[in-house]
């Protein structure tokens, strides 16, 4: 690959190995913990004198109270054992691959977390050289979409007020595109996917790509059909992208905002240039003023 192109392989290679790592060490250490759970949940619920369905009830009640989803239970008559089903599940591939990303991008929604000393030991190792390469990563891209024709958002050198207005607009016409193509448009997509309001895959979507990150909702953490695994597919370059024009866009706002204060301010120091020269002009004439008087004076009194 020409130029610096190769760090996007290694970017990429670098997000597959770490969603291998984790599902390897996570899924194993998950498994035994759900045993544990699956477990104590039998002994909780065999102890329990209602029926199921009013145990699912009341997990219903402070699901709806507390405004974030709880695990599911999987209850066997025959059995008579219940089954802990976690929301986000180490054993799902979307969710390992996932989880890099939400990691690098600072996102962070803490709905999938290391269990272990080990792996939060490997997330800490991961990030440090992650986080650089992924900005790396988004470096490479841009120029590489420069030299296509893409344009990107950049802050030009120079004050004068044609130039700012003129990257006033070119930001203006690059948000309206950039909101519309990763919040409006996705919003939409999410809300009929997940079942949310449309308010709320809003909320999402910009709690995401600014990398708040609060996590009480999560995208694609449902098991559905092929169409759904598109969708959850779709997510992680909506998620990368999405993000990086956030950012950019930010940046590039606080750029010209910054051009424009500093634009006055030489205007201001440029007008006040111009008294001083005008002060001193006047000065000057003055003297020269009094020194052709005083020299008429002085003819004078020699005559």
């Amino acid at each position: 690959m020409p130029d610096k192109r190769w760090l996007i392989a290694i970017f990429i290679l670098y997000w597959f190995a770490g969603a291998v790592v984790f599902y390897l060490h996570e899924n194993e250490y998950r498994l035994a913990q759900r045993l544990r759970h699956n477990r104590t949940l039998s002994i909780l619920v065999n102890s329990y004198n209602g029926s199921v369905e009013d145990l699912e009830r009341m997990l219903a009640g402070l699901e709806d109270y507390c405004k974030k989803p709880f695990p599911s239970i999987e209850w066997n008559n025959d059995t008579k054992t219940a089954n802990y089903v976690e929301l986000s599940d180490w054993t799902v591939i979307y969710n390992c691959l996932f989880f890099p990303i939400i990691t690098l991008s600072t996102v962070g929604y803490g709905n999938l977390t290391p269990s272990s000393d080990i792996g939060r030991l490997s997330v800490v190792i991961y990030s440090i050289i992650g986080i650089p390469l992924l900005g790396s990563f988004f470096s490479v891209l841009n120029d590489t979409l420069r030299t296509i024709g893409l344009p990107d958002f950049i802050c030009n050198e120079g004050t004068a007020e044609s130039r700012l207005w003129k990257m006033a607009n070119i930001l203006c016409s690059h948000n309206i595109i950039g909101i519309l193509v990763f919040l409006l448009m996705p919003t939409v997509v999410m809300s009929h996917v997940e079942g949310w309001t449309y308010v709320l895959g809003l909320y999402y979507a910009y709690i995401t790509l600014t990398t708040i990150g609060y996590g009480e909702y999560v995208a694609g953490q449902e098991k559905g059909n092929f169409w759904y695994g598109i969708y959850q597919v779709c997510l992680i370059p909506w998620l990368l992208f999405g993000h990086r024009y956030l950012t950019a866009a930010n940046s590039s706002i606080t750029c010209w905002i910054n051009k424009k204060l500093n634009s006055e301010q030489e205007t201001g120091e440029s007008d006040e240039e111009k008294d001083r020269m005008l002060n001193n002009v006047e000065g000057k004439i003055r003297m020269l003023k009094e020194a052709t008087e005083s020299g008429k004076n002085g003819l004078k009194n020699i005559d």
